[in-house]
C-alpha cells in the first residue's frame, strides 16, 4: 500500500519581486526597480516565497537602462558638451584693427590714439580698437555720463571725472599685479560737443602705462 503523498506549498509571489519586474520594463524608473528587486530578494531568501526569478529580471533590466541611459548620454550627438560649448577660460580674441567714436568705446575694449592714451591732454574724436593681446596706448575699464545741464567749466569736469573714474576703476587697477606700472586716465567732453549735440556729456575711464610713451600688451582683468 501506498502512503498518500501530501504536496508541499510552493508558497505566494513575493509583491516586491512583481513590482521590480514591472519598474524595470518601465525603465523610467529603473532606480525603483533595483531598489524593490533587492528587497524582494532578502524576503524571499527569509520566506521561501517565489519570485526570484522576477526581482532577478528587474534588478537586471534597471541596471540595462542605466548603462543606455550613460552610453547615449556620453556617445550621441548632443549628449555631452562639445569644445564650442563648453565652459572655457576667458581668452583675448583677435580684433581687426578700426577706428570708432570715443563715445562707442564698451569698457574692455583696447585701442591706440596716438598719445598714449592721455585723453584729457588733447582733443580726440576717433580711436583705433586693437586686440588687447597686442601692443596699444590704453583700455577701457569704465564710462559714464554727466546728467543734463550747461556746461559747467573745465575745472569742475575735470574734477567730477577724476572722482567718478577713481571709485569705478581703481579696484581693477589695484588687483592688477602689474598695479604698480599702470595709470588711471580719462577721455572728457568738450564745451563745443557738450553744447552741439546736447548728448555728449560722457567721459570714458581709461588705464594707461604709468611711463609716457610706453604701451600695454595684455588685458587688464
Amino acid at each position: 500500500m501506498t502512503m498518500p503523498e501530501h504536496s508541499r506549498d510552493p508558497g505566494k509571489t513575493n509583491g516586491f519581486a512583481i513590482t521590480s519586474l514591472v519598474l524595470g520594463i518601465l525603465g523610467c524608473t529603473a532606480w525603483l526597480a533595483l531598489i524593490f528587486g533587492f528587497i524582494s530578494l532578502n524576503q524571499i531568501k527569509r520566506t521561501g516565497d517565489r519570485g526570484r526569478g522576477l526581482a532577478i529580471t528587474g534588478i537586471v533590466l534597471a541596471c540595462v537602462w542605466f548603462v543606455g541611459t550613460i552610453a547615449t548620454f556620453v556617445l550621441l550627438p548632443g549628449g555631452k558638451p562639445t569644445a564650442a560649448e563648453a565652459p572655457l577660460t576667458p581668452t583675448p580674441t583677435k580684433t581687426e584693427p578700426h577706428d570708432l567714436q570715443v563715445s562707442d568705446i564698451k569698457p574692455g575694449q583696447c585701442f591706440n590714439d596716438g598719445t598714449n592714451g592721455n585723453g584729457g591732454e588733447s582733443e580726440v574724436e576717433e580711436l583705433t580698437i586693437v586686440g588687447c593681446s597686442t601692443p596699444h596706448d590704453a583700455q577701457a575699464l569704465a564710462a559714464f555720463t554727466f546728467e543734463r545741464g550747461a556746461w559747467p567749466g573745465d575745472r569742475v569736469l575735470s574734477k567730477a571725472s577724476s572722482r567718478q573714474c577713481h571709485k569705478r576703476a581703481d579696484k581693477k587697477i589695484r588687483h592688477d599685479p602689474a598695479r604698480r606700472v599702470l595709470s588711471l586716465s580719462w577721455y572728457l567732453p568738450t564745451k563745443e560737443s557738450w553744447g552741439l549735440t546736447g548728448r555728449d556729456r560722457g567721459v570714458l575711464c581709461v588705464v594707461t602705462h604709468a611711463k609716457e610713451g610706453k604701451k600695454l600688451t595684455r588685458a587688464i582683468r
